[in-house]
């Protein structure tokens, strides 16, 4: 009986994602690249010889020989050496034949693959839906995958799915990066989720629906039906408008989802206003990510400067339907999933304009699922 217990727990836990399978990428030439890569590995028990260092450009956006010859081509040499997948079938016995199934990026690597081709018929600009511009990021999901087309997006064949990524036998990775506008941000990143998922991250859930388009708002609907079902307290903004300048936003303010202005406003404009730390933070919008080195454009750095852990965001036109489903994130985090999982079975296409920012090991709600948490004085009332 007991050999049939452990045999049952063996497989049980036999899928779960583990530092062991996380890549931890860094730029060489970046000082502040190389720290963070050190310090995650200490943080979160990554091998050593997990860490890969690339020698590519210090700049936000590059071409598609650029990220070829600096990122994709030296990755690939990597993952031969250190034997990453059996060449004969990455999705055939995924827990004999793959060892790396997370990619974790760090700051100063570059974010986005400038378009090139198609080349625009005389007096029309890019078309947006025939495009090989992408992220770095949501390219490198595909790194084992060879012979896609790159002049549109991939179906995510992990869309909305409900299983350990390790087990699922898909040839993708998870990809996730950490970045921030200044370095404190940075090396917070690297070390607050760690922290915060040992205890649970306890607070308020604030859902600003009313965006343009009734998809998103039924989206944000599911978001704040399913914080509620969780016992979370929500507030939920059904005005048009985003949340107003002087609105009394909690500082005890732990997941925040809403859309639809091109620049952070609002409450997440003033100074003085910080999410509770392990923050997980999203604004629905096109360009989000585009700018995201360059203060006061777009949502997804100033999410990260306000205090969140993890946000996600576009660095080009996606179009709705392309975009991160919040929906989906929140229910899987929720339901336990680290945040590359989540963050993935959130996303409809691969080769497109994504891009996750957080620790991809984080599990912000795993603890809090079983209440496996001690009670704490500054979390009484969340945890009642």
């Amino acid at each position: 009986m007991l050999f049939l217990l452990a045999s049952w727990f063996s497989a049980a836990c036999a899928y779960e994602l583990l530092p062991a399978h996380v890549a931890v990428v860094y730029n060489g030439k970046s000082e502040l690249s190389r720290r963070m890569a050190r310090e995650y590995a200490r943080v979160r028990g990554v091998p050593e010889g997990n860490l890969v260092s690339l020698d590519c450009p210090m700049t936000s956006e590059i071409s598609r020989k650029e990220y070829e010859d600096t990122i994709r081509v030296p990755l690939l040499e990597t993952a031969r050496k250190q034997r990453w997948w059996v060449p004969s079938g990455i999705a055939s016995s995924p827990l004999m034949n793959r060892k790396i199934f997370v990619l974790v990026l760090m700051a100063d690597l570059p974010m986005k693959i400038r378009h090139e081709t198609p080349a625009p018929l005389p007096g029309k600009g890019v078309n947006q839906m025939q495009t090989d511009r992408a992220a770095v990021d949501s390219e490198l999901a595909l790194l084992a995958v060879g012979g896609y087309e790159r002049k549109s997006w991939q179906v995510n064949p992990y869309f909305n799915k409900r299983e350990d990524f390790v087990g699922s036998g898909l040839p993708s990775f998870l990809v996730c990066r950490l970045d921030g506008l200044t370095p404190d941000t940075c090396m917070r990143l690297v070390t607050e989720p760690a922290n915060v998922e040992k205890k649970g991250l306890w607070g308020w859930a604030v859902v600003d629906r009313g965006g343009p388009y009734a998809q998103g708002d039924r989206w944000l609907d599911d978001v704040f039906e399913r914080v509620r079902e969780a016992g979370i307290p929500a507030y939920l903004d059904d005005w048009p408008q985003t949340l107003p300048e002087k609105f009394p936003l909690s500082r005890d303010t732990a997941l925040y989802c809403g859309w639809y202005a091109g620049k952070a406003n609002g409450p997440f404009s003033d100074p003085s206003f910080r999410f509770r730390p392990g923050a997980i933070a999203m604004h629905l919008h096109s360009f989000s990510a585009a700018d995201f080195k360059v203060p006061g454009r777009g949502w997804s750095s100033a999410l990260l400067e306000k205090g969140a852990a993890v946000t996600v965001g576009n660095v080009y036109e996606p179009f709705l339907g392309a975009c991160h489903r919040f929906d989906i994130f929140v229910d899987r985090l929720l339901d336990g999933y680290t945040v590359a999982e989540a963050s993935w079975m959130s996303m409809p296409v691969l080769s497109w304009q994504g891009v996750v920012f957080g620790d991809p090991l984080y599990r912000p709600y795993a603890r809090m699922k079983d209440m496996d948490v001690e009670p704490t004085e500054e979390d009484r009332y969340f945890q009642g």
